[in-house]
């Protein structure tokens, strides 16, 4: 690692520990999320050596990971959620706070730009038409590293929703036996499902398995088959006839991107 991005660590670690405060529940979900950041930044790291990028993009790839979720701690400490939709947009918030501690100081104009755009677009629901090929290059390694750990984070929460920092990740949203069908309709469609348009935790799981159909290089897809996390989250869900047809659809267009 760059004595840069080691330095760039060393500030988030430290910037994080500022929000830590005597409620353990409060500690746990600070940590869930600085734990998630330094694993979406080896996520960045290892697909990034995949796809053959040089070591210096490789650094901006890692950093961006390390730098995606700043946000978070200030959204969870004034607004109690990591819902953006009843908050403040994460993506924007943190870059406010990386401007504002000069975090990128060390890193020249174009690789600032590259940086910020992917973290500014990493939660986005479609990327932008007009950016050029090297920007959409990292935001999309961002978002398939980002990924590539909530699926992981959920699919244990969903399994351990008695823990502390479950009602916060799942959004608090209720643990009915529905699903609702604009979420379904919109996953036969091949289209990522709106995080508005989720009524129940059920439709939290297929949104997710619906985020198959914005992942964007073969490494992630292997990744993803490897780790079975769509079957995961599939034994979760009802066994209807509807939803049985979505992740059946889903599995086969992992396949076919393996």
């Amino acid at each position: 690692m760059s004595e840069a991005f080691l330095e760039t660590k060393s500030w988030f670690d430290g910037y994080v520990e500022k929000y830590l405060t005597e409620d353990p529940i409060d500690n746990q979900v600070i940590r869930l999320k600085q734990d998630h950041t330094h694993r979406v930044s080896h996520n960045a790291a290892v697909l990034g050596d995949a796809l053959g990028l040089s070591t210096h993009d490789n650094a901006i790839a890692r950093l961006t990971g390390l730098l995606h979720d700043v946000g978070r701690f200030k959204q969870f400490t004034l607004y109690r959620t990591f819902n953006d939709a009843v908050s403040e947009n994460h993506a924007r918030l943190g870059l406010r706070e990386i401007g504002l501690h000069q975090v990128l100081g060390r890193w020249n104009k174009e690789d600032r730009r590259l940086i910020c755009q992917a973290i500014a677009y990493h939660n986005v629901i479609k990327l932008p038409e007009n950016a050029d090929e090297r920007s959409l290059l990292f935001m999309k390694v961002i978002r398939d590293a980002d990924k590539l750990d909530v699926y992981r984070v959920l699919i244990q929460n969903y399994r351990e929703q008695n823990q502390g920092t479950s009602r916060t990740v799942l959004h608090r949203l209720p643990d009915t036996p529905t699903c609702s069908p604009i979420i379904l309709e919109t996953l036969l469609k091949k289209k990522v499902a709106k995080f508005e348009d989720m009524k129940s935790l059920n439709d939290f799981k297929l949104l997710q398995i619906g985020w198959v159909y914005d992942l964007n290089f073969t490494p992630t897809f292997q990744t993803l088959h490897r780790l079975q996390y769509i079957q995961q989250i599939s034994e979760l869900l009802p066994r209807t006839e509807p939803v049985v047809t979505a992740v059946d659809q889903a599995l086969e267009y992992v396949a076919s991107r393996i």
